[in-house]
């Protein structure tokens, strides 16, 4: 499992593992120059979009009426407001794990610390491969859903250069406003793109896991079936050995998946998050459309797959499953022997009764934050939360027929893919064997990943071990440079919204055109665009 995930997508900063196992980090520029600059490009997309929002009418940027003429969509303000959202909690829990870095308490990287080296011998060569199948092909798909999210953007950023040069052209906007908007939707477009990209790799890699801690206790359960089918021809000698050992997994890997669920609860916290912010601006934005052209299908698609990132944890309800066969299992065979043979010891019968009820207090899993712990009770409790939203939702607004069955698609989906992930994905991840492969270096490359996209930070994992992380500007560049970017981007989009007529960024109204869309203003009062098209005949007659 490759560590470059997980470094470079939730620290920003670049670690190595000896420097974090000796806690010994040196923090110089190489370590923190993805954070700087990651960190500065998020700070500056957010500003952008605060100034759309708190300022829409300025001398600066567009306003949010130029970039509803420019998309063609209507009320643009709510993407808008939407990725500020998305933005700041983006940056707030990159601060958060950044923090547990620098003070040595990343329960992250005690998980790679730990199974740095892990052997493989203590899987099944089954569970083996099919480890390594799951990550290849996540991590597969990762990409190209990346790439093809990157070419959605860069033909975005195209068409917005190509209309706000034709609005300079034709006197609407001044050189000011088509330059600084044009740097600052780039730089709004970059955050983007470094965001998709921790939301499939980053978020796949701990997705993957959750699937180690899975197979790892289904394997410990196939143990503990085999034991109990051969459990009277068996002495009591050998069910003592199996039971101490058996104990000493099931503490072990409960334990490591209680250290890792410190960081994965937080994940697990923005994804639902993200979640019910997506489906509120989704339902709020379409519904102000009077027209379902292809830009307006782009943002609906992108809304689903957030939904559906959403429920990607719902994994560990296989993992509740095993435990609860386990507890099955482990109380029919206690009956047997007290009613058959009795010849067991009492204080072993008392300490596996104590220690199943133990296991059923256990909870072996995940939780979101500090709200709930996950699991598919709650997941239903979610659904028709959002549900019963759709149903009072009438009185905002009557929605169009096309979002009542995206809506039913969206909603259906979600909700079967707990029994769907769990009776089909089996099926869908059987490949042939790989023989030279390893599941050390797949932990490996997830901490590649993490460390770029979680920390924006580059340091060495045996310095943070040794608590010696060398904080000098190669280990913060790239958090500053990714987090000043996507600050920029916020005060863009809020700029949009605040002045949507200013002389230095197009309004919000030439987005409008470019996408598409209708009412991308959120603070100014909709009105109907022209188009631009028919805005420049009309000048070409007079």
């Amino acid at each position: 499992m490759n560590v470059k995930l997980f470094r470079r997508s939730d620290q920003k900063a670049e670690l190595n593992i000896s420097s974090a196992m000796q806690r010994k980090i040196s923090w110089t520029y190489s370590t923190i120059k993805p954070a700087i600059w990651i960190t500065l490009n998020g700070w500056i997309s957010i500003v952008f979009l605060v100034c759309l929002i708190i300022w829409p009418h300025n001398d600066y940027v567009m306003s949010i009426d130029t970039f509803d003429k420019i998309f063609g969509s209507k009320r643009n303000d709510f993407l808008v407001i939407h990725m500020i959202i998305v933005f700041i909690l983006h940056e707030y829990f990159w601060y958060h794990f950044l923090l547990e870095v620098i003070h040595y308490k990343s329960a992250m990287n005690d998980f790679f610390i730990n199974n740095w080296q892990y052997d493989d011998q203590q899987l099944s060569p089954q569970h083996r491969n099919y480890l390594i199948q799951f990550f290849r092909k996540s991590q597969f798909m990762a990409v190209i859903f990346l790439r093809c999210f990157i070419i959605g953007l860069l033909a975005i950023q195209f068409i917005f250069s190509n209309f706000s040069f034709d609005l300079f052209e034709s006197y609407q906007i001044n050189l000011t406003k088509l330059v600084l908007s044009s740097t600052l939707f780039f730089s709004y477009n970059i955050q983007c793109i470094y965001f998709i990209g921790n939301v499939f790799k980053s978020i796949s890699f701990t997705v993957f896991i959750m699937e180690f801690f899975i197979v790892r206790l289904k394997q410990l359960s196939s143990k503990s079936a085999l034991i109990l089918q051969n459990s009277f021809q068996s002495s009591i000698k050998v069910q003592k050995l199996f039971w101490y050992r058996f104990h000493y997994e099931y503490v072990t890997l409960y334990s490591e998946m209680a250290i890792f669920n410190l960081t994965a609860r937080n994940i697990l916290f923005f994804i639902e998050l993200l979640s019910k912010s997506s489906v509120v601006i989704c339902l709020l934005f379409i519904s102000q459309q009077t027209k379902m052209n292809i830009q307006i299908t782009f943002v609906a698609l992108a809304f689903i797959l957030y939904f559906r990132v959403a429920h990607m944890p719902s994994y560990n309800r296989i993992c509740w499953l095993s435990i609860h066969r386990w507890i099955a299992r482990t109380q029919w065979l206690s009956m047997q022997r007290n009613v058959f043979t009795n010849s067991f010891p009492l204080r072993y019968s008392l300490k596996s009764r104590l220690f199943v009820q133990t296991m059923t207090n256990n909870l072996f899993g995940f939780t979101c934050g500090r709200m709930f712990f996950i699991s598919k009770f709650k997941y239903i409790q979610i659904f028709l939360f959002i549900n019963d939203y759709h149903n009072n939702v009438s009185t905002i607004r009557i929605l169009p027929n096309r979002l009542e069955c995206l809506y039913v698609v969206t909603a259906t989906w979600s909700f079967h893919v707990c029994g769907i992930c769990e009776s089909n994905f089996h099926i869908l991840m059987t490949y042939p064997s790989i023989e030279n492969a390893e599941i050390k270096f797949c932990i490996r490359r997830g901490f590649e990943i993490i460390k770029f996209y979680n920390l924006r930070i580059n340091y060495d994992l045996f310095d943070y071990q040794q608590r010696k992380i060398s904080w000098t500007y190669s280990t913060i560049k790239p958090a500053i440079w990714i987090t000043l970017n996507g600050w920029i981007s916020i005060v863009f989009l809020v700029c949009l919204i605040i002045w949507p007529h200013n002389d230095y960024v197009m309004s919000i109204d030439i987005f409008d055109e470019i996408v598409g869309s209708q009412r991308n203003d959120f603070i100014g009062r909709p009105r109907k665009s022209r188009g631009l098209v028919q805005s420049r005949l009309e000048k070409r007659e007079a």
